[in-house]
């Protein structure tokens, strides 16, 4: 029998709360169109300083970024649910640049299941993917 997976948003700047209803929803559905099964996600909303942090901190990059992934480690405790990582999104620079908040969900949820875009093929795969997660979250 399947289990349902765990989903937490959390605003870190109260501007943002208005937003977790939405993505906890729409993460759940990614997850469950992923063919995930008592999985574990959190996911933040971080203003633009916050974020430019995290990039510097994790990327060596010293600006803000729209989307963060950090998948859960190798050794992480096997536990029920299964911990995938976590994703930070920034809605400021989604904003700014005119981006789909849903559309980055998606990528950095792609990410935590070990998609990427190093390689062309790979930055293929993952559009290709992306692209049928949007159209079926659109239904």
């Amino acid at each position: 029998m399947k289990q349902a997976n765990e989903v937490a948003v959390v605003a870190l700047d109260k501007r943002y709360q208005k937003l977790e209803e939405d993505l906890k929803g729409r993460a759940e559905k990614i997850l469950l169109f992923l063919k995930q099964n008592r999985a574990a996600i959190e996911i933040y909303l971080v203003g633009t300083l916050g974020m430019k942090r995290l990039n510097r901190q994790y990327r060596g990059r010293d600006r803000a970024t729209n989307v963060l992934s950090f998948e859960a480690p190798k050794n992480f405790p096997k536990i029920s649910p299964r911990f995938l990582g976590e994703v930070y999104l920034c809605p400021p620079c989604i904003e700014k640049n005119r981006e789909d908040i849903q559309l980055l969900l998606a990528h950095g949820i792609l990410h935590l299941l070990g998609f990427n875009h190093a390689s062309v093929s790979d930055r293929m795969t993952m559009e290709k993917m992306e692209k049928k997660l949007l159209t079926w979250l659109s239904r």
